[in-house]
């Protein structure tokens, strides 16, 4: 094999193994976007359920329906 060979040779190499690292972050990424998701949405349903006022209350119960 000829040198020009092995220089196109180890230029596709590289290029290959960027293509990977980049691959490989964007799912990393991802990954760490799904899971910011997931809490914020954790977050939001608990801020609702402590914001939320029961139908009935104590003294509801005290007095009898008219």
């Amino acid at each position: 094999m000829s040198p020009s060979h092995w220089i196109k040779l180890l230029e596709v190499g590289g290029l290959l193994l960027a293509l990977g690292l980049f691959v490989w972050w964007q799912f990393r990424d991802l990954e760490r976007a799904r899971q910011a998701t997931a809490r914020q949405r954790a977050l939001e349903a608990a801020q609702a359920a402590a914001n939320e006022t029961p139908e009935t209350t104590a003294t509801d119960l005290k007095t009898p329906p008219p």
